[in-house]
């Protein structure tokens, strides 16, 4: 099962620091050394394979879009699960789905990074794991994202589910109704600020100081 290829929005981890990338001050994407595989838990290190000439690994899927340590936990059902979409653009049986349905929009886009150009949302699906059903599945916290393009930057923190999900209830997802968010438009309103005030002349670094304290009074980290 390829469960673990991203669609155009799935948790797309762009390659590459550019110089403009301003300092991390947000929550680091992981690198293939914090992965720490768990007997029985998809291997999100699978397709990860060492470049020789740039010295790093490469295609490390999901283990960037995580930061800090990533759970392997079991869900029992009945359990209910939700993920934010674009109906007709994002696949219904993603791997990325949250326990709680986030309150607004920002804080779905901000704490769980979700970049403009990963997902337009507007609305979403909720799935109940079967009673009786066992999904053993990976947990932890959003990895930063910045868009060198637009300059989106967005810090993460927000606690995020992987799951690797067997056939027959990938099928049942897909049938899933559409629900609205009630969240109106999301794109183009969160994670520029830093981009506009560093044109207007302000230090980057100072802007994202601030930007990660605030993170960390918001989830109680360090």
């Amino acid at each position: 099962m390829k469960n673990t290829t991203r669609e155009a929005e799935a948790r797309l981890v762009e390659h590459g620091t550019p110089a403009s990338h301003p300092k991390s001050k947000g929550f680091p994407q992981n690198r293939f050394e914090d992965y720490q595989h768990v007997e029985g838990w998809p291997n999100l290190a699978k397709r990860a394979k060492y470049n020789d000439t740039l010295e790093k690994w490469e295609d490390l899927e999901v283990i960037e879009a995580f930061s800090g340590p990533i759970h392997a936990v079991k869900f029992r059902g009945p359990k209910t699960i939700y993920r934010v979409l674009k109906p007709g653009r994002n696949g219904k049986a993603s791997p990325w789905w949250t326990e709680t349905l986030p309150p607004d929009s920002q804080v779905w886009r901000e704490d769980l990074a979700v970049l403009d150009n990963f997902n337009l949302n507007n609305f979403f699906v909720k799935f109940e794991i079967p009673a009786g059903r066992e999904l053993k599945v990976w947990k932890g916290k959003a990895a930063e994202q910045f868009n060198s393009e637009s300059g989106q930057f967005l810090a993460g923190g927000g606690m995020q589910v992987y799951i690797d999900w067997p056939a027959d209830l990938k099928a049942l997802i897909e049938k899933l109704p559409s629900l609205s968010t009630g969240w109106g438009k999301t794109t183009n309103r969160y994670g520029y600020e830093i981009a506009a005030n560093a044109k207007n002349g302000a230090s980057v670094d100072k802007l994202l100081s601030n930007e990660y304290a605030t993170k960390q009074a918001k989830t109680g980290t360090k």
